[in-house]
């Protein structure tokens, strides 16, 4: 009886994990020519029922008809699924690991209207398929491997086409019907032959028709239009840009922004000089007549003007100005760095004073310069004689040289020894246009009114000890 129980129990068990197997199995045949090795009649039609079961539901797509829109479930694969929405609606998938591998289910959307949006099973995690919307009159097929996934295999459209997504055309199309473009066409639109038809209608707004006659909201054209001629007898309005790519020839004088444009009538080329590399050959003014015999004069306005020519920063802060002047005390030059006025040019009518700025005002920490330091610098100091290398002549020239002053008075020379630097005016070809140059020598200056203060110091000290030196000759000499 314990024997009979088990095997009852395994037989029972191995029918329930076969029905569990979703997979194609075999028989047993054992071996030949008998066969008792094999499985019993029982197991073999066990595994035969199987198979029909799992070929069942892979079978061609039968017909499931629910019309209302609702959820499907592991029931309604290997079928096509009819539903007419009454209203946009959503269709979601059963969960893919709950219908098995290899599962197709289509979805025919007998609506002439609403859209039907087909979803993944909430919470499932499976991937969504590529196309998810079934359109009005349209059926589409979809797959599961029964795990994790749905895909898009298949798409059945009815005789009125919507592309949900880009339409890209490699070859030629053509259109037997009128074409609609509800969105516009955003880029250029050719037409190698004619535009023909009863009328052509732009929007809403313009519309022209065969036989020339333009109407629209502010406007009205009459006469030809073709690839060659645009002939406008009345006003016309352009909203964009006009890109005229020939000549445009105009039997009276046009206005831009209400203003006329320049023409032969009111302006002459040739009598102005371009704002790029202008040759001048006679007299130039601005603002005024040039003086006599000038040949580059800049004026001011009035006599109550300050300054005829000027170079600065924003707000006029730090630069160079040129003006008049009928005064010592109005310049006829002066330079500022920042606000403060560092130097000028004056004159009183008779001579010319070229100053820089010394009032105590504009100093601190001022002491007297020790006459023994000013000797010994003077002593450190290397007077040279020497020509420039630009002087054909080799005229002889005395002074210092820059770098080696600086390690006496360093303030008296600018820049570094063997500095180099971008040009300072741009290098131009042949046509005048700037062009990119090397880097060129910034060369060391010296100002040779800074020793001054040195020598002066120096030379009284070097008094002051004649003096000290003659009250002692004198003294010996008086001495008995």
């Amino acid at each position: 009886m314990w024997v009979s129980f088990r095997c009852k129990f395994l037989v029972e068990v191995g029918q329930f994990c076969t029905h569990l197997n979703t997979a194609l199995q075999t028989v047993n045949l054992g071996t030949a020519p008998t066969g008792t090795d094999g499985d019993t009649v029982r197991v073999a039609n066990v595994k035969a029922n199987a198979n029909v079961a799992v070929l069942n539901t892979q079978a061609t797509i039968t017909s499931s008809s629910p019309n209302a829109v609702r959820d499907l479930t592991a029931a309604d694969m290997g079928k096509r699924v009819n539903f007419t929405p009454t209203a946009a609606g959503t269709v979601h998938f059963p969960a893919a690991n709950s219908t098995g591998a290899d599962q197709l289910v289509a979805i025919h959307n007998l609506s002439a209207t609403y859209d039907i949006t087909m979803a993944i099973a909430a919470g499932s995690g499976d991937a969504a398929p590529t196309v998810a919307v079934v359109k009005p009159g349209e059926m589409l097929t979809y797959e599961t491997d029964g795990v994790s996934i749905w895909r898009t295999i298949g798409r059945k459209k009815s005789i009125d086409e919507i592309v949900q997504g880009k339409l890209s055309v490699v070859g030629v199309s053509t259109f037997a019907g009128a074409v609609t473009l509800s969105g516009g066409v955003s880029g250029d639109l050719a037409a190698t032959g004619k535009l023909t038809g009863g009328s052509l209608a732009i929007g809403t707004v313009a519309a022209i028709s065969a036989a020339g006659a333009y109407s629209g909201a502010s406007a009205s054209f009459t006469g030809a239009l073709s690839s060659a001629t645009l002939g406008v007898t009345s006003n016309a309005t352009v909203g964009g840009t006009l890109g005229v790519t020939g000549q445009a020839t105009f039997t009276l004088r046009p206005t831009f922004a209400s203003n006329t444009p320049w023409d032969s009538g009111n302006f002459t080329p040739a009598n102005y000089a371009p704002l790029n590399a202008a040759a001048l050959t006679g007299a130039v003014t601005v603002n005024g007549a040039a003086w006599t015999g000038s040949q580059f004069s800049v004026r001011n306005a009035s006599s109550g003007s300050t300054w005829a020519v000027s170079a600065y920063a924003v707000n006029q802060v730090g630069g160079c100005y040129i003006g008049r002047t009928d005064s010592s005390a109005v310049p006829l030059a002066a330079w500022f760095f920042g606000s403060t006025n560092v130097g000028t040019i004056t004159t009183n009518g008779t001579t010319t004073t070229y100053g820089t700025g010394s009032d105590y005002r504009l100093k601190d920490g001022i002491e007297d310069l020790d006459g023994d330091a000013a000797i010994a610098l003077i002593k450190e100091g290397r007077p040279r004689k020497y020509w420039m290398k630009a002087d054909p002549e080799k005229r002889t020239n005395y002074g210092f040289i820059a770098h080696e002053y600086a390690l006496i008075q360093p303030e008296a020379v600018v820049g570094e020894k063997d500095a180099m630097g971008p040009r300072m005016a741009p290098g131009l070809d042949g046509k005048g246009e700037d062009v990119d140059a090397p880097d060129e020598p910034r060369y060391q200056h010296m100002d040779y009114s800074r020793p001054t203060p040195i020598l002066w110091a120096a030379l009284k000290r070097a008094l002051e000890k004649i003096d000290e030196l003659r009250d002692e000759v004198s003294a010996l000499r008086a001495a008995p």
